[in-house]
């Protein structure tokens, strides 16, 4: 076999492992925002707040429609983010840890009760533009987050 039969196989095999499902990350990384100013207003909120934030517009533009250091398995019931709140979300901001806790990142459901798909945030990540964020089932994640939870790590 020739060398350069062998690198066509070697690389046929990097090529046919980076397609096997759970090897590659299926969520957009924060730190690779798209350039421009609604991105740089996302960056410029990280702080140790303790909070994370949803926003109804892109770019953590304007005053979040929801702040918390908890959980709340229920957008839509008013007793953590507001009833107004479900489904309302199209960026996201983790400012930090659970109060009282040592989780570090928050999930963010589909559904409310921490069901259907979902998204996850590490410490000081966000997403600028969630119409570019696919839940763990396949759905779009813009304007349909409606309920999230703390955890140790994505």
């Amino acid at each position: 076999m020739s060398v350069k039969s062998v690198t066509g196989v070697f690389a046929g095999a990097l090529f046919g492992l980076a397609m096997l499902p759970g090897l590659a990350s299926a969520e957009p990384t924060a730190a690779a925002a798209p350039a421009g100013a609604r991105a740089d207003v996302c960056a410029s909120k990280v702080a140790n707040s303790g909070y994370v934030h949803t926003y109804s517009g892109t770019g953590c533009d304007g005053k979040p429609i929801c702040s918390m250091l908890g959980n709340d398995s229920d957008y839509g019931n008013s007793k953590g983010c507001s009833g107004k709140d479900d489904n309302s979300a199209s960026s996201l901001l983790n400012n930090g840890t659970a109060a009282g806790g040592n989780d570090t990142s928050v999930r963010f459901y589909r559904l409310a009760g921490y069901g259907g798909g979902s998204i996850c945030l590490g410490y000081h990540q966000y997403a600028s533009n969630l119409a570019n964020w696919t839940f763990t089932n396949g759905t779009n994640a813009d304007n349909r987050i409606s309920s999230h939870k703390w955890v140790p790590s994505c």
